[in-house]
């Protein structure tokens, strides 16, 4: 799966989540997201991330930080699924 096509879906999770009409989503949280993004929205959307790329995301990793862009939120992805192919 390419980074783009994981981008995608977790685009597609975010407008899912965020109910966007408009089809345009910010890329951030930092400003939009943090505003509309609830803590259960948060917890959500990664056990949605989690679902849809059959990955499980360690606590280490599970900071606003860590996905405060979709970018990021591709690479972590990426990671999980390399690790997986590699064991």
């Amino acid at each position: 799966m390419s980074k783009n096509d994981i981008c995608e879906k977790v685009m597609g999770i975010l407008k899912q989540i965020l109910d966007y009409n408009n089809g345009l989503i910010p890329t951030t949280y930092t400003e939009e997201f943090g505003e509309r993004l609830s803590s259960i929205e948060f917890v959500t959307f990664i056990v949605e991330i989690e679902s849809k790329f059959e990955i499980e995301i360690d606590d280490d990793d599970f900071e606003l930080n860590n996905m405060d862009t979709v970018e990021k939120i591709a690479n972590l992805v990426t990671r999980y699924l390399s690790e997986e192919a590699s064991q």
